[in-house]
């Protein structure tokens, strides 16, 4: 959800949630199964490390 990066950066952001529109998926997540098993490759971070190192870059470089 939004507060993900936002808890990680301190920002308070105004988040306007509004209802679905017909078509739009409840859900998605990523399988990464298929890759695992063609190319070996696996993440080397889980969502909350990559975010907090990407968030770490953009702070580094454009700061």
């Amino acid at each position: 959800d939004a507060s993900g990066a936002s808890g990680l950066t301190g920002a308070k952001p105004d988040i306007i949630f509004k209802p679905g529109r017909p078509g739009d998926l409840q859900a998605l997540s990523a399988d990464i199964s298929r890759a695992k098993a063609t190319l070996g490759w696996s993440p080397e971070y889980d969502l909350v490390r990559g975010l907090q190192k990407t968030i770490d870059w953009y702070r580094r470089v454009w700061s």
